[in-house]
């Protein structure tokens, strides 16, 4: 049993997003299962226990003092218009058009609530997947690529517009970041 003392905050990460980084992260995984295990005898597992323990203090901490924190926000909210067609429509009748800047930051749970009340409607996504940096709560430029590609398959007048032109940094510097960045990114941004 640990003594754990903590203080629930508002949190702007997904802490299932969190929970299921620590997982792969402690674990091993069996290349003829495919399967992820335990190493029960490493510290890890031990800090990774301590991990679970506090997370269902912490769970248990917002229940009782009837708290969401950013996370459980947005499923809320997801889920309630998702449930309540006809909120959904009423939020979406408000929105005549809709722009996301920095949308390489944007994870699937904000995701799911803009497409939502957007209603991929007269939408504007601005973002740049080279400069995602928020991996750590667990967003990735997959979601800003792949919403891309779709938005390009499924909507004739969809345009993507590719604004190579830097005027804050020399061009030989962005020579070499971009020779860097392509063979990360394999060319695909």
């Amino acid at each position: 049993q640990h003594n754990v003392h903590y203080r629930a905050y508002l949190t702007q990460f997904s802490v299932s997003q969190l929970l299921d980084d620590l997982t792969h992260f402690f674990t091993k995984r069996d290349h003829n299962s495919g399967h992820y295990t335990f190493d029960s005898a490493s510290p890890e597992f031990s800090l990774y226990q301590l991990f679970q323990d506090c997370m269902a203090q912490y769970s248990l901490a917002k229940r009782a003092q009837e708290a969401m924190d950013f996370s459980d926000l947005l499923t809320s909210v997801v889920a309630l218009i998702s449930q309540n067609p006809a909120i959904d429509r009423d939020i979406s009748s408000h929105i005549k058009a809709m722009m996301i800047d920095e949308f390489q930051d944007t994870d699937t749970a904000q995701w799911a609530l803009l497409s939502h009340i957007s209603g991929l409607k007269n939408i504007l996504l601005v973002g740049d997947p080279k400069q995602s940096i928020y991996g750590f709560r667990g967003i990735s430029p997959k979601l800003f690529l792949d919403t891309r590609t779709q938005f390009l398959d499924l909507y004739s007048h969809t345009n993507s517009v590719s604004l190579r032109d830097n005027y804050r940094t020399s061009e030989s510097l962005m020579d070499t970041l971009n020779a860097l960045f392509d063979s990360v990114f394999d060319g695909d941004t």
